[in-house]
């Protein structure tokens, strides 16, 4: 074996350790089921983007969470349910931006990072999520109908919120939300 033939065999097994390793970094980033980020993901990346947060540069976020998702489970069975939290993802992975983040927080909830320090530019966000959630309620043939509850804010980079924290606040937003829809069955 020349020199040539032995070096350029070396540099196939690097290339190949180099693509198992990122396709590994990908699979333990990745939620298997939906394709979104998963929460240890979220976790740094949430962390990273409080400790940038600025006077010029801050960041908002929805907490999402699926609506009597339980009740689809035990109704329809839990291939549908699986069906539901892909969908979800699509749905999100449809209206935002390239460098917005979306991950799966646990079970049927959803955070989304966005790159925005509006609040009027988080409510076009909401409402474009709510509006997406209609049109395929709308054109799927479904026996269910899907629906949403949503906590979200800009993140107050003055307020020193550390990223448990600021979860737990959007949760209690979402959370709030949730009790009012109740409130008007």
């Amino acid at each position: 074996m020349t020199i040539l033939s032995q070096n350029r065999r070396n540099l196939s097994q690097v290339h190949t350790h180099i693509i198992y390793f990122n396709i590994q970094n990908h699979t333990m980033s990745i939620d298997y089921l939906t394709g979104a980020f998963n929460r240890k993901n979220l976790d740094g990346y949430l962390l990273a983007k409080i400790n940038g947060a600025s006077a010029e540069q801050t960041f908002s976020a929805i907490m999402l969470d699926l609506n009597d998702f339980k009740m689809i489970n035990d109704t329809f069975g839990h291939n549908v349910g699986d069906i539901i939290l892909k969908d979800t993802v699509k749905i999100l992975g449809g209206i935002v931006r390239r460098n917005d983040f979306v991950s799966r927080f646990g079970g049927d909830e959803f955070i989304l990072i966005l790159d925005t320090s509006s609040y009027d530019e988080l409510l076009l966000m909401v409402s474009r999520i709510e509006d997406a959630i209609m049109r395929y309620n709308d054109v799927n043939t479904i026996q269910y109908k899907l629906s949403v509850c949503m906590g979200y804010d800009v993140y107050d980079y003055k307020s020193g919120m550390e990223a448990s924290e600021f979860l737990e606040h959007i949760d209690s937003l979402m959370y709030q939300q949730k009790r009012q829809n109740k409130s008007v069955y």
